[in-house]
């Protein structure tokens, strides 16, 4: 096979740049959606944990009114040991969740799945240090509470009073600190959510913005990298229609490039050249004994260990008779010089060049010039010859020559004399 043309990666250095660079901005995008969406799934988390703690605060308060109400019934009762558990889990969730809105802790929801709570801004962050100041003077008393309340041996009764009166004046503080605070943190998180989105619309405009402008640039650089390979093409066909000779390319197959010089068709005698291969054209138009010799030639100028100019000597088609396939014989005898040049990628063999001239009128003349030389060593023989005769018998024919040249000459000059009278004489 031929060797491939090695590509100047120079030449697409900026179309690779700026292909780099595009996806770049688009990476940076994704990464930037995909931070975004874990953000906004953290603040929702965020809001969800706050109205947990507001819900849960209110069970709270519900749950010690509902006990203090009850209070006397049998603590064994499935009424009051449900309230009590609710009460005891509500309480523990509340302290874990303050601790983790304010801390911005890891928290588990009830699918099991974690989340990183976000830290809160300065307004959410006084609104829930005020709920936890409201929380930390209620839970105390309502764990107190918790203690002895099923434990019909002691009185809790003192302790739930505690406990009531102490959620009646830290109910409503809780309740506004936590709706503060869930107002503070939605309206967080919306900001972010809008900067988001005006973040997300910028990059999309830019990279379209890149999109179009690379575009407009690599249609234009493939435009004029067209008109430079249209116009180095019209030249090279331009030169390969008006030279003379025949110009073609050989691959180490042997197979004639799909570009050639216009004459070789008129030199070689055929209509299709371009990919066809080079001993076919050959085969039935010179000897086998040379066509073989050819392949052999060709196959050494691909040996690089073999000098160019040596080989060159022992070109098998040079001046050539190639006979013509219609069988004119007028047009057997065609007289066809092959040249090959070795072509190099770098340091590599890529192709054979292959120059054709039909030199038969040359040939022709050569041959021509050999016979009148041989003729006139003939005549310089024949001539060595007479010279070498006896000079009496010479003088003899200059004579009898002379005599009967004016003989005619006198019959000639006679008036008159007719045709019949001549050929008498």
């Amino acid at each position: 096979m031929a060797t491939t043309p090695n590509v100047d990666n120079k030449r697409y250095q900026g179309l690779i740049i700026s292909i780099a660079l595009f996806l770049s901005l688009i990476g940076a995008l994704l990464a930037f959606t995909f931070y975004t969406s874990n953000l906004l799934e953290r603040n929702t988390a965020l809001i969800d944990q706050t109205n947990q703690v507001a819900n849960s605060a209110q069970a709270v308060i519900k749950d010690l009114f509902d006990l203090d109400n009850s209070y006397g019934e049998d603590t064994n009762s499935p009424h009051i040991q449900r309230v009590l558990e609710r009460l005891e889990e509500n309480t523990a969730l509340i302290t874990s969740s303050i601790a983790a809105i304010e801390q911005g802790a890891t928290i588990t929801d009830v699918d099991g799945k974690t989340y990183d709570l976000p830290k809160i801004d300065s307004n959410a962050q006084v609104n829930i240090t005020a709920a936890n100041e409201q929380w930390k003077a209620l839970e105390p008393k309502i764990q107190a509470y918790l203690k002895d309340a099923d434990n019909i041996m002691v009185s809790s009764e003192d302790d739930l009073t505690q406990a009531v009166e102490q959620a009646k004046t830290s109910s409503l503080l809780i309740n506004d600190s936590l709706d503060n605070l869930t107002k503070d943190v939605f309206n967080s998180a919306e900001r972010q959510a809008t900067t988001i989105r005006l973040i997300q619309v910028l990059g999309v405009a830019a990279i379209f913005t890149y999109f179009l402008i690379f575009v407009f640039f690599f249609v234009r650089r493939l435009r004029e990298t067209d008109a430079e390979a249209f116009a180095a093409r019209r030249e090279t066909q331009e030169i390969m229609e008006t030279v003379n000779t025949g110009l073609f390319l050989l691959d180490k197959d042997l197979n004639i490039g799909q570009q050639h010089s216009r004459a070789l068709n008129d030199i070689i005698g055929e209509d299709r050249l371009s990919g066809e291969n080079f001993t076919n054209v050959l085969r039935g138009r010179i000897s086998d004994k040379d066509l073989k010799t050819t392949q052999q030639f060709i196959e050494q100028l691909y040996n690089p260990r073999v000098k160019e100019k040596l080989v060159d000597s022992l070109n098998p088609l040079h001046k050539v008779m190639l006979h013509n396939n219609a069988g004119d014989k007028a047009q057997n005898n065609r007289f066809l010089d092959f040249k090959f040049s070795r072509v190099y990628d770098n340091k590599d063999i890529a192709r054979i060049l292959v120059n054709v001239n039909d030199v038969s009128d040359a040939v022709y003349l050569e041959q021509r010039l050999e016979k009148e030389r041989s003729q006139n060593d003939m005549q310089i023989e024949m001539l060595t010859t007479i010279l070498n005769v006896n000079p009496k018998i010479i003088n003899e024919f200059i004579d009898n020559t002379q005599m009967h040249i004016e003989k005619m000459n006198n019959i000639l000059k006679n008036p008159g004399s007719s045709q019949y009278e001549l050929e008498a004489n």
